[in-house]
């Protein structure tokens, strides 16, 4: 037990960190002794070294002690003391050291926040980076370690830098690589550094502050990242230009300690011993099988015969991000040595020191050899130069011959490599390279994360992690989304004290588990697995591959030299061969002299690089220039010999489209277009459009890094890089000060001839709903605003009515309908000429690409604002193009067939026969892919049909393979599903687009795709699965089983019960790890459809052979809105058919399906089944919070759900019962009576904030993807006020009864007006049983009640507009309800990692604050723990009860 000392004594505070321990001991309140321990991966001694140091020599029986930090639950219930929030510590402190500031920033090693204080010391908003660390003082740690410093000297280069290299700002991974290829284009250690210091300030200025930080007043900056001068004196910058001063207090690092010393509970000094703790077992939920060391064989090296023949030695230079390495081979191929160094962030100089190094040890021996040199790597171009070497090839050819040199090329081959940046999986078949893949883009997972979080946690990579893993019990998973949330689900486990050897076992498994999900990517591992790269080394890792694969790991001999030796193998076979090398090899001895020297670039320079160059003087006298970003003097550049030959087709595209918008008036009303979005496929029509309408376009300017980070910095929410890059045009255009800025919601477009079948056709759910995230995040002024809805698919008619209020507001009094239809002819017009224009072009290009049967030519798959947008696509088309590609976008192929489907050739590939067999194909393929209806995915899905006939037919039409590309936006949700349908058709080569500003991943990738289909003698043979569904009104199942994340799902089973269907609700899997389904997703998927597929999966694996397969189902919703639910259905079939369980086991769900095979008293029933549990609900959740006995409310709601489902089984009513409302009365009698019953549970009269809850329909609801949300809630002292499920199928009915109105405005047919009709009644009557059941539970009333959804349509309009039938408007809408008639405390809203509807509402959050004055967050789950979340509801909670307690 715990009290407050009620005379004095001594103060005990601890900060029990990631990183440190930190600990203060006040006596009177003086400070006495600080001291700050590293917690080296285990919180509990490094609190126990702090204890002993604070008590030494004292002699105290009790002490006020407080605990604050993300380890410090862990001694508070040891202690028998709850833990303060980190906020509530800092507070405290603050007050303490009578520190008064508008503002706080804290920085610390994984945590960082920030705080905007009141006059008297009150939190009046708070926010926090989220669960991951990217961005924190962990990262610059990691990356000084790397380069051989510690963080302050690091500081120090960065400060004394001259200029600063561009780092990605949005992930740390992303950054690290920027650095790394950075680095290895000649820029200096001082400008990278500076440049990850600029990153870092926009993480926290942007991620954690919200651009939020205005003068006047002070800010004070504290935690171990306040230390770092080269980060504050950006910080500084920033604030001064905002007239605001800046405070790093003494001490600071120690604040929360204070803050917790103040705030601390009486507790007896036996109880800080901590031995108990210390010896605790930690019990895990799902462990993972202890490493085996003999599942791994470490090959030998066969003896060298030593006569080597020196008429010619092959040098392999590997010059890579994290070590430089290279090998000898003598003229008949025979290995003569090797020589493998650290990069240490110097690869220019390392290379010479490899020189050096090799001269040193084989000098003699080489004295009279000719050495030809072929580098690698993703240092290659750079050691190319400085060596003169003749070749330069990509790593995944040198890999490939290397390990063929290594281990044979007559067997089948798996090969996993991974390296400090990059890793890589090969398939060799016969000596071939079969199939390749790398990580897309981000290193996560590779080699530096191993060695960066084993020294976080005390460890040396090398032998004492693996020696230390091997003596793990157990592991437990740390998820495969991403390897720094990985790091996070980490700190979160050691702080529930997960044993170091356990942590260390738990990284080798999540690393192996990254690999496996995000580079091998679902292929198969044929023949015998080799595991190389230096990381190969570390045999815990090798141990966790074989446990995770099943299969034996071999490694063989110099696994670090593997990409050297393929280097030192292409420069035998390119001499042999007689190809010609581009340089001559410079003399060992020329490159052992050499001098270093640095200057100013005093060229004029377009990218404002500003560049400090390295001069390198050799004994010969030449010279090298590097630090030239640009290449300039370096000569870096990454183009074959005669690309210009190659056609352009992004040029050709760009000619065609800019000649069909024609030139823009230069006078009457100026109107703004961003050069984004939608903007590269409907300008033909907006030019001609407003052109008619006499009105001057603006157009933002091209896209630079200046356009991505103003878009980075006005939104509140982390959104995909095309998004912020619009967002940013649109900042640009503001700048430009045009009359009106044009804000077009492109919802739909037309239908794809080939594809009636496909439905919708909706744009990306962000483009759908722009207005509210750009307008409410730049402010832009409702009077220069031109918004329009635009659904292409409605046709002319519809286009004209939505653009008549744009005619309107920009002619004012000389608007007249004559005009708007005009200009609406005119964009049509213009449109049609684009297309004629590029179906023409089209055929040409088809005709062309004929000649390029031996090129490797590559149709690019995307959006149009990543393809035509060159710096979106990162310059993609043009560095294929100087690697060798054919890179042909798929709007070609896509025209050529819409000329073929609709008969505009005369002659064709597609004449007679073969147009009939192709329309049979196709429609084959779309009954394997059903539902799929958003816009992109069915023209890149009708690309790759369309290729993929033609490549059959290659004989035939003399074209060429058709090889794929797909860029791939960094959290792009929709084709996380697309690449699952995709891995069935065609190998494809994935470019993940994001801020990430370093183009040599990508040309390596480029280099290697075109090199491995090269070597393809054969085409691969893809197992195809069926992503077929089945109907409700399918005759084939008879049993069907309901996903259960409520007790929602027993409504479902008892209706479907009560008539006459075999349903039950499915197991809840229990493996919060997900395992069974992670063998098969991508882990991009959100969270909600990867625990579907556990439960499916674990079902199936546990029953399938009790069951008959063919007759049981999976009930999975059918829906066609802006969010991917709707491809829940199919992606989940495909993922139960690949694992083995046949096709058509998801019963896709319609309610038109439903209505017809049941009627209208099925779905009455199972809305007001569903008004009822969501009641049953709400009296919980009013209840559980003030109830004196623990389990009371729990008991009674259990006792009540299931006599609702009873009561629904037998649920019979007639029509004219309906008419009059009395089909209820059994509903109504069950809520009454749990009213009163709920009333009646003793309370203990305490006092809580109410806090929202609202967000994405199954995380909000199941309690096992936010992790028991609304208890956590409830436990640090809140009510919840949860969004009813029945909210969704209320406002979706709502949202298609005002499309149905729309419909027959346009066509006032009976079929339309019956459905609008239909659609309106079933309002009038959800609404009328909603009132019916909630007057039943009259004591209950005030907690029950919930906006109707035309309230929720209205009040979310200024934030989302009223046609978005998603989570967004229900989540802002509802918040904004409660908001004003209720006393809102707080709002949580929730979503899963990588949920684009989430960003929509999270970008408005800052408006909504505003609005309605109370806290809100939102929280993203991927299914993993995380202390920052937890800590995060916990603040939220804490300012909601203190702004009560004001």
């Amino acid at each position: 037990m715990s009290s407050k000392l009620q005379n004095g004594g001594p103060q005990l505070g601890l900060d029990l960190g990631t990183f440190a321990v930190k600990g203060v001991l006040l006596e009177e309140g003086q400070l006495q002794k600080k001291i700050l321990v590293p917690t080296a991966g285990n919180p509990v001694q490094a609190a126990r070294e702090c204890l002993a140091d604070l008590l030494a020599g004292r002699r105290d029986d009790l002490v006020q002690c407080g605990l604050t930090g993300a380890n410090a639950y862990l001694l508070a219930r040891e202690a028998g003391i709850k833990p303060l929030l980190e906020i509530e510590a800092l507070q405290a402190g603050l007050a303490r050291q009578e520190i008064v500031a508008s503002g706080v920033l804290s920085l610390g090693h994984e945590n960082m926040y920030y705080l905007e204080m009141g006059p008297e010391g009150e939190i009046l908003f708070f926010n926090r980076n989220g669960q991951c660390a990217a961005g924190s003082g962990s990262f610059w740690y990691q990356q000084a370690t790397r380069m051989g410093y510690d963080d302050q000297e690091l500081a120090q280069i960065a400060l004394a830098a001259e200029s600063a290299v561009k780092i990605s700002g949005r992930c740390a991974v992303f950054a690290k690589s920027d650095m790394t290829h950075a680095i290895n284009e000649g820029a200096t250690q001082g400008a990278v550094s500076a440049g990850m210091a600029q990153a870092l300030t926009e993480m926290i200025l942007t991620g954690v502050a919200l651009n939020r930080i205005e003068g006047p007043g002070t800010l004070v900056a504290v935690g171990g990242v306040a230390n770092n001068k080269a980060v504050m004196k950006y910080i500084e910058e920033y604030c001064t230009e905002r007239g605001i001063e800046v405070a790093v207090p003494a001490g600071h690092e120690y604040i929360n300690a204070l803050g917790a010393a103040c705030s601390g509970a009486g507790v007896a000094v036996e109880s800080l011993q901590l031995e108990g703790l210390l010896n605790r077992a930690y019990i895990p939920d799902n462990p993972l099988p202890p490493l085996e060391r003999g599942k791994v064989k470490y090959m030998e090296f066969p003896a060298v015969d030593e006569n080597y023949v020196l008429s010619t030695v092959y040098l392999g230079v590997d010059c890579g991000s994290v070590s430089t390495k290279c090998v000898l081979l003598d003229a008949r191929g025979t290995f003569i040595g090797g020589v493998y160094l650290p990069t240490a962030g110097r690869p220019a100089l390392q290379v010479l020191k490899l020189m050096k190094e090799v001269d040193r040890k084989y000098g003699n021996l080489l004295k009279e050899a000719r050495i030809v040199a072929c580098t690698t790597g993703s240092g290659r171009f750079l050691s190319q130069k400085i060596l003169s070497a003749e070749y330069a090839v990509d790593e995944i050819t040198c890999q490939a011959e290397g390990i063929k040199y290594l281990c044979g090329d007559d067997e089948t081959l798996a090969v996993i490599e991974i390296g400090g940046e990059d890793s890589k999986f090969l398939q060799l078949k016969n000596g071939l390279l079969f199939d390749y893949n790398m990580n897309p883009v981000c290193a996560a997972g590779t080699g530096t994360f191993l060695e960066n979080l084993a020294g976080l946690l005390g460890v040396q990579i090398k032998d004492e992690f693996s020696e230390k893993s091997f003596m793990a019990d157990y592991a437990i998973d740390l998820g495969d989304t991403c390897t720094l949330l990985s790091q996070t689900a980490l700190a979160a486990a050691a702080s529930r004290g997960l044993p170091l050897a356990s942590q260390l076992a738990s990284l080798a498994y999540s690393s192996a588990r990254n690999y496996l999900s995000k580079t091998v990517e679902n292929r198969p591992l044929d023949g015998q697995v080799i595991f190389t790269g230096a990381t190969a080394k570390n045999h815990a890792l090798a141990s966790a591959f074989a446990a995770e694969s099943g299969r034996e790991i071999t490694v063989p001999p110099y696994p670090e030299l593997s990409g050297a030796f393929g280097s030192a193998v292409i420069a035998k076979m390119f001499q042999e061969a007689g190809q010609d090398g581009r340089y001559s090899f410079r003399s060992l001895g020329d490159l052992h002299e050499f001098k270093v020297s640095k200057r100013k670039c005093k060229a004029v320079c377009e990218h404002e690089h500003n560049c400090t160059l390295d001069v390198i003087e050799f004994g010969d006298g030449s010279k090298f220039l590097y630090g030239d970003r640009c290449g300039r003097f370096s000569g870096l550049d990454k183009k074959i010999a005669g690309y210009e030959q190659l056609p352009d087709y992004i040029a050709r595209w760009n000619k065609i489209f800019w000649e069909a918008t024609g030139e823009p008036l230069k006078e009457g009303p100026r109107v703004g277009l961003a050069r984004s979005g939608m903007f590269f496929e409907l300008y033909p029509f907006w030019a001609a459009f407003f052109r008619e309408l006499g009105v001057a376009v603006v157009l933002s300017d091209k896209t630079t890094e200046s356009t991505l980070e103003k878009g980075k910095r006005k939104l509140e929410a982390e959104m995909c890089y095309p998004m912020e890059v619009l967002v940013g045009h649109y900042q640009e255009l503001l700048e430009k000060d045009p009359d009106y800025i044009f804000v077009p919601e492109v919802v739909d477009m037309e239908p794809l001839p080939w594809a009636p079948d496909w439905p919708r056709g909706f744009t990306c759910s962000l483009i759908q709903t722009v207005s509210g995230t750009v307008v409410n995040s730049l402010q832009i002024p409702a009077e220069k605003v031109l918004y329009a809805q635009l659904n292409y698919r409605s046709g002319k008619e519809g286009i004209k009515l939505q653009l008549e209020p744009v005619a309107r507001k920009v002619l004012g009094d000389d608007y007249r309908a004559d005009k708007l239809q005009a200009a609406v002819d005119a964009g049509y017009r213009a449109r049609e000429e684009f297309r004629r224009a590029m179906l023409e072009e089209s055929r040409q290009v088809i005709a062309e690409l004929k000649e390029y049967r031996d090129a490797v030519v590559t149709v690019f798959l995307g959006r149009s604002y990543t393809i035509y947008d060159d710096f979106v696509s990162k310059g993609s088309f043009q560095y294929a193009r100087q690697r060798g590609l054919v890179a042909v976008p798929q709007d070609f192929i896509l025209e050529y067939l819409r000329g073929c489907f609709e008969g505009e050739f005369e002659e064709d590939l597609l004449t007679g026969e073969e147009r009939e067999a192709f329309k049979e194909y196709l429609a084959g393929l779309h009954t394997h892919f059903d539902n799929i209806y958003p816009i992109q995915l069915q023209k890149m899905l009708s690309a790759v049909f369309f290729a993929r006939f033609l490549n059959e037919r290659m004989a035939k039409t003399g074209l060429p393979r058709l090889q794929f590309c797909l860029q791939d936006p960094f959290k792009c949700g929709p084709n996380s599903m697309l690449r699952h349908y995709l891995e069935g058709l065609t190998s494809y080569l994935r470019l993940t687009l994001d801020g990430h500003t370093a183009p040599a991943g990508m040309i390596t990738r480029l280099e290697a795709f075109k090199n491995t289909c090269l070597s393809q003698k054969e085409t691969l043979q893809l197992e195809f699965y069926s992503a077929r569904t089945k109907g409700i009104v399918d005759q084939s199942w008879e049993k069907i089983l309901i996903p259960e994340p409520t007790h929602h799902a027993r409504v479902f089973a008892a209706m479907f019960r009560n008539f006459g269907v075999d349903a039950d609700v499915l197991p809840r899997s229990k493996d919060k790890d997900h395992t069974l389904a992670r063998r098969f997703v991508n882990g991009d998927e959100c969270l909600p459809l990867i625990q579907n597929v556990q439960d499916f999966l674990e079902y199936l694996y546990e029953n399938g052979r009790d069951i008959d397969l063919e007759k049981t189902v999976f009930f999975q919703g059918w829906a066609c809105g802006p969010c991917r639910y709707g491809l829940y259905a199919p992606t989940q079939s495909l993922l139960i058919n690949r694992a083995g369980f046949g096709a058509g086991k998801i019963c896709s769900v319609r309610v038109d399906d439903t209505l017809k095979k049941f009627g209208f008293k099925f779905v009455i029933g199972l809305y007001a089944g569903l008004l009822a549990i969501d009641a049953l609900y709400k009296m919980l959740h009013a209840t559980r919070p003030y109830e004196e006995q623990a389990g009371a409310s729990e008991a009674l709601f259990e006792r009540y759900s299931a006599r609702l489902m009873e009561t629904l089984e037998d649920l019979r009513f007639s029509l004219p019962q309906l008419l009059v409302g009395t089909h209820l009365r059994p509903l109504e009698q069950l809520l009454k009576e749990a009213a009163h019953d709920f009333a009646e549970v003793p309370r203990n009269g305490e006092k809580r904030p109410l806090i929202l809850v609202g967000g994405e329909f199954y995380v909000r609801l199941d309690d096992r993807c936010n992790q028991e949300l609304i208890k956590r809630i409830e436990k640090e002292g809140g009510e919840v006020s949860l969004a009813p499920a029945s909210e969704l199928f209320a406002y979706t009915a709502y949202i298609n009864w005002q499309e149905a109105v729309t419909a027959f405005k346009l066509e006032r047919s009976i079929p339309r007006y019956l459905l609008k009709t239909g659609y309106g009644l079933v309002q009038r009557l959800a609404h009328r049983d909603e009132g019916i059941l909630l007057r039943a539970a009259e004591g209950m009333r005030a907690k029950l009640e919930e906006p109707t959804p035309e309230e929720i349509n209205t009040l979310a309009r200024k934030y989302v507009s009223r046609h978005y039938g998603g989570e967004p408007p229900m989540t802002i809408g509802r918040a904004c309800a409660w908001g004003r008639r209720n006393n809102v405390g707080g709002a949580v809203f929730v979503a899963p990692f990588t949920c684009m509807p989430g960003s929509v509402v999270e970008a408005q959050m800052g408006a909504m604050r505003e609005e309605l004055g109370f806290p809100m967050i939102t929280l993203y789950y991927d299914g993993k723990d995380s202390a920052n979340r937890d800590e995060f509801i916990g603040s939220l909670v804490f300012q909601a009860r203190q702004k009560m307690d004001i």
